[in-house]
């Protein structure tokens, strides 16, 4: 055989076994559909949830054949999923649907219970302690009068801050506000240290599920509008010393006091003019 006619035969054997070849995998399926096709599932195999008209209920056809309701919900953003029964054992849509709904009050009221188990054990000084935590996180830094704050509430609150915050009544907060004015601090303290264990009890019923009781706040802490006013007024002969010590001053400085007397305005307010 000559050379060229031995070239075409081989030429010839390799397009014949790459069709072979190409007619082999053309048979075995490559996708997922294709493969679905090529072996269908089982008549007894179990099926996806399927969900159904009513928010949360999903069903679930089994080998067997039966329907099974499934509950779905989120507690507290946690998902829980819940068996409900079978078709089988006489469990409708609706009984499901009913049953789910009494299974997430259930589990409310179980997570509740456990947290009012650990928050009812916090005292005054615990919840002080969050709040002054809260207003580091909010503020990114301890507040400037953290200091301050904390000695107040250490050196007169001794006889409540162990409390639980809830047993705390204003029989207890009246008791307070009498020694401190017995100790002769003036109206205006009594004022801000009460106002301080007002903000405490505030602060509690926004966070927990302990409240406190109810507090006629307006009876134990004044407005800021009835405290004593501190305001002094000069005596014309104080006036009339004034003004002629201002007459020895410099125009600036004397005009800087005029300005300041007939407007009312703060020395802040002045600096900035």
């Amino acid at each position: 055989m000559s050379r060229s006619n031995l070239g075409r035969v081989n030429k010839f054997k390799k397009f014949t076994q790459g069709s072979a070849e190409n007619i082999a995998t053309s048979s075995i399926p490559t996708s997922k559909n294709s493969l679905s096709k090529t072996f269908p599932k089982r008549a007894n195999q179990k099926l996806r949830e399927k969900s159904t008209k009513y928010s949360g209920l999903y069903t679930e056809v089994l080998k067997d054949g039966d329907l099974s309701f499934i509950g779905r919900f989120k507690i507290h953003g946690k998902n829980k999923r819940a068996s409900l029964g079978r078709r089988s054992e006489g469990m409708t849509m609706e009984s499901a649907y009913v049953l789910r709904l009494q299974m997430m009050e259930e589990a409310r009221q179980k997570i509740s219970m456990e947290e009012d188990s650990v928050i009812g054990t916090s005292t005054l000084s615990d919840v002080f302690e969050e709040y002054l935590e809260a207003k580091r996180l909010h503020n990114g830094k301890p507040m400037n009068s953290e200091g301050r704050t904390l000695s107040i509430f250490k050196a007169n609150f001794k006889s409540i801050k162990t409390k639980q915050i809830h047993q705390i009544d204003e029989k207890d907060l009246r008791k307070i506000r009498y020694e401190l004015l017995s100790k002769g601090r003036s109206m205006r303290t009594v004022y801000n240290y009460l106002s301080l264990i007002r903000t405490i009890f505030f602060f509690n019923n926004k966070r927990n599920r302990i409240l406190s009781q109810q507090i006629n706040w307006s009876e134990i802490i004044p407005k800021p509008s009835e405290l004593p006013q501190t305001t002094e007024r000069l005596t014309d002969d104080e006036m009339n010393s004034l003004m002629l010590a201002l007459d020895e001053e410099t125009p600036q400085v004397k005009n800087l006091f005029l300005f300041a007397i007939y407007t009312g305005m703060r020395k802040s307010e002045l600096f900035k003019l």
